[in-house]
Formats: C-alpha cells, sequence, structure tokens
C-alpha cells in the first residue's frame, strides 16, 4: 500500500509522484490518497468559517510550496477540484 495524506496537493508534479507510487505496487496492492476536504466551488463555502481559515492557509502556504517545486501544478487551494484530483490518479493508473 501507498498512502499520500493531505499530500498531492503541495506537491510541484503531483502526477509524477503518482506514476511513481503506481509503480512501486505490485499485484493487489492499493494507492490511497487522501486531500483536505474541500469544495469545487469557492462560493458554495461562503458563510462557513472554517472554509476561509482552511482557503486562507492554503492559499498563503501549500499553493507557494507547490509553485516552488518543479511541476508548476499549484492544485493549491485546498487540494482544488475533486476532478481535477480524480483524473490525475486514473492517468496515473492508467500509464501503469
Amino acid at each position: 500500500m501507498v498512502v499520500f495524506f493531505d499530500a498531492l496537493h503541495d506537491l510541484g508534479d503531483p502526477p509524477a509522484a503518482l506514476r511513481r507510487a503506481h509503480d512501486l505496487l505490485t499485484e493487489g496492492e492499493i494507492l490511497v490518497a487522501v486531500e483536505p476536504w474541500s469544495l469545487d466551488r469557492l462560493e458554495d463555502g461562503i458563510g462557513n468559517p472554517s472554509v476561509r481559515v482552511d482557503y486562507a492557509l492554503s492559499t498563503s502556504l501549500c499553493t507557494p510550496c507547490s509553485l516552488a517545486q518543479d511541476g508548476g501544478y499549484a492544485l493549491g487551494t485546498q487540494g482544488g477540484p475533486s476532478v481535477r484530483l480524480r483524473l490525475l490518479a486514473a492517468r496515473a493508473s492508467a500509464t501503469r
């Protein structure tokens, strides 16, 4: 088992990390990626104080961290839309 916990959105090249993880897996092993709870649309969180704090922290820490690395994906703010993360994971497993 390979586990990413609250990490993919901080990486400059999450697809490369996912591909490498898939390369390490053998028959029957799994990859687990857990990202922070986030909303696909920022406006859906208006009025929720924890959403404001999480987005502020992610914008000031996670996005700059990923931009400072090679790759430039900058999934950043709370991991971004879930559809984007699922697409990256699906592409990584398809190249296996």
